[in-house]
């Protein structure tokens, strides 16, 4: 936040002074911190000493702040860019940028990949630019049961006959088991 009380977004790793908020029961307080940090250092340190970086929740509340800070200085709050979502939709709580990333050059770098020559740290990338992917998809449990057919004594059917083994596979499409026939171990496998 400027001494204006105007906001604006910065690289989490340059140094500004810090606003931290102190809430005892139903009292808010803010409190300027003159030592310069980066945001993560500021976090932590209002976190250890106070209750967290400054929330401001209402105007009042960023005229409270924009008056403890001097003439000239900037201070971190505790707002923070936090919209990378994994394709699925579900949020990513889990980072593991390379240094001074994500950068967003010339605000087209959309996209993550992963750098492994790095550790496999991550960089934000233009999402035209073509690389390898690594696609994912989930394992579901399978089972698999023994069922043993047998004949009735006045049955004309042929077990052995093929075409009545697979009709006997399509009636049962829906499991993975085994079928047991007096000579013959055939295995049938559906995937779910």
């Amino acid at each position: 936040m400027f001494d204006s009380g105007v906001w604006n977004d910065r690289d989490c790793d340059a140094v500004c002074n810090v606003v931290c908020i102190y809430i005892a029961e139903s009292d808010v307080t803010f409190v300027f911190i003159k030592n310069m940090m980066t945001w993560t250092d500021a976090q932590s340190f209002c976190r250890a000493n106070y209750t967290d970086l400054a929330s401001v929740r209402n105007m009042s509340e960023n005229q409270q702040i924009k008056e403890l800070i001097p003439k000239g200085k900037k201070a971190w709050i505790g707002l923070f860019r936090d919209s990378w979502k994994w394709i699925d939709g579900s949020s990513s709580s889990f980072r593991y940028w390379d240094t001074k990333e994500p950068n967003n050059n010339f605000h087209k770098e959309m996209c993550v990949a992963a750098y492994f020559e790095k550790e496999g740290k991550w960089e934000d990338w233009n999402c035209d630019y073509k690389r390898a992917f690594v696609c994912y998809s989930e394992v579901r449990a399978r089972s698999k049961h023994v069922v043993r057919l047998g004949l009735v004594k006045n049955s004309s059917v042929d077990l052995s006959d093929p075409a009545v083994m697979e009709d006997v596979l399509k009636q049962a499409d829906h499991l993975d088991f085994y079928f047991v026939f007096p000579f013959h171990l055939f295995q049938h496998s559906v995937g779910f």
